[in-house]
């Protein structure tokens, strides 16, 4: 099944080798799942492929969004600046969800907390907290999405993605 590029073009790339960062997500995002904090599986997500040359692939999991945390704003509010420490945040998850912390540079150096996604839609599905002790809102950031793309550059996966 292709996803994010042309159909068919999965073939004219040689097979991927984990990377020791592939490997420690899915090391840790299988540790989490061993531990039974998985609240639904990737699985079960119904996928299909759309028309058209751009390989696109929509899916749907009902258990995923029927199982997921429950959102602590708003749902009319586009992005939340403030941060109640009494409300759920990213460093009140089970210790068994924290997989690793990864040294980026991009920009700054910083650390990256790395967290299995307790709700997958794919196979090492993670979540990226830059600044995990600080407890910032969850506001995507020019230099957060760069981060994200030096992570991406640490794996040779061709099924890994940055979404």
């Amino acid at each position: 099944m292709a996803c994010c590029w042309s159909r068919g073009a999965e073939r004219l790339l040689p097979p991927s080798r984990d990377s020791p960062f592939d490997r420690m997500l899915l090391d840790g995002v299988a540790r989490a799942e061993q531990a039974g904090v998985f609240r639904s599986s990737p699985s079960a997500v119904q996928r299909r492929c759309l028309s058209g040359t751009l390989g696109l692939v929509v899916q749907f999991s009902p258990v995923h969004y029927g199982k997921k945390r429950s959102p602590t704003t708003s749902p009319q509010r586009v992005a939340d600046t403030t941060v109640d420490p009494a409300a759920f945040n990213f460093t009140k998850v089970n210790p068994v969800e924290k997989i690793a912390e990864v040294e980026v540079a991009a920009g700054r150096p910083q650390a990256v907390t790395v967290l299995a996604n307790i709700s997958p839609l794919a196979l090492g599905h993670t979540l990226l907290i830059p600044s995990y002790d600080q407890v910032l809102p969850q506001v995507l950031t020019e230099e957060h999405f760069l981060t994200g793309l030096h992570l991406l550059a640490k794996s040779s996966r061709h099924d890994f993605r940055l979404v």
